[in-house]
């Protein structure tokens, strides 16, 4: 894993914790805890970052008892390494918005499942108790970026297990994701305009990595190459501007967010979904323009 700043060697060292912590506790019960994401990438910002992981339990009775004690460590451990999780994950929050954050699951800490809620071969999630996101995520994007950038930290390694499946289905999946993101953006930004922001700009990044997806390009690690990469693909009437403006918003989240007015946070949120819809559009234009270059002229 590289570390490239304070704040990844901080998620580092609570990982490692995290996961010690846990497997003591229950040497026998997990099969194998998967990271990926920002974290993973060696992109996280404390305050604006998430971690991504998965807990895969070897018997689907033990679930419960495990992710509760997991949270409790969970919290305990954010606040000593001080990585800021509380203020972006949904199930510490006490208010009215972080309960119904919690309901549809939106910025889970984590998930922990059972041994056959995610077919991991076709990289599918058979549950649909894993929230309104993952229910319709795209198994073609997830398996991708599990493949990409996924790191098991603890147990089996079942990354070689994961085939890549095709779906044009999938492709108006991911296209869906950020929109309705960017939407809830708009929607929180106006009673919690920090929170929305913080929204606005996962929509916002999100939908590069789809875009690519969309149009059948490589995915690479780094978000700054990914906005290069879909500038090219996109062509004179692309745009990744409003990316860019995302990326460095996220990195510098603290800044921005006594800079930025109310206005102009709810601004951003607004041009996040215009971005959005615009980009989708031209990455389905160019992917239907690869397909019938594939084919010979007549």
């Amino acid at each position: 894993m590289r570390i490239a700043t304070k704040d990844n060697v901080r998620v580092i060292a609570f990982l490692s914790e995290f996961t010690s912590v846990l497997t003591s506790k229950f040497p026998k019960g997990i099969d194998f805890i998967l990271l990926f994401g920002s974290a993973a990438r060696g992109e996280f910002r404390a305050g604006i970052s998430d971690v991504d992981l998965i807990i895969q339990v070897k018997n689907e009775s033990d679930m419960e008892m495990i992710e509760t004690y997991s949270e409790s460590v969970f919290w305990k451990l954010d606040e000593k390494y001080k990585t800021r999780l509380a203020e972006i994950c949904s199930t510490k929050q006490s208010d009215i918005f972080g309960s119904v954050e919690k309901s549809v699951k939106l910025y889970k800490p984590f998930e922990v499942i059972g041994p056959n809620h995610i077919d991991w071969k076709n990289c599918s999630i058979t549950t649909p108790s894993l929230g309104v996101l993952a229910s319709i995520a795209p198994a073609y994007q997830f398996a991708k970026k599990i493949k990409a950038e996924g790191k098991i930290i603890y147990g089996r390694n079942m990354l070689s297990e994961i085939t890549v499946p095709f779906s044009f289905i999938d492709k108006i999946k991911g296209a869906v994701i950020p929109i309705l993101i960017s939407i809830a953006s708009i929607l929180v930004c106006l009673p919690f305009p920090d929170k929305g922001l913080k929204y606005g700009l996962k929509a916002v990044l999100y939908s590069v990595d789809d875009q690519l997806y969309i149009i059948d390009s490589d995915y690479k690690k780094k978000a700054a190459l990914n906005l290069h990469l879909l500038r090219s693909e996109l062509g004179e009437y692309g745009s990744v501007r409003l990316a860019k403006e995302a990326l460095y918003a996220k990195k510098n989240f603290d800044q921005i967010k006594k800079e930025w007015t109310y206005a102009d946070k709810i601004s951003f949120c607004g041009q996040a979904l215009i971005f959005i819809l615009y980009n989708n559009l031209l990455s389905f234009l160019r992917f239907f323009a690869k397909v019938l270059n594939r084919f010979p002229n007549r």
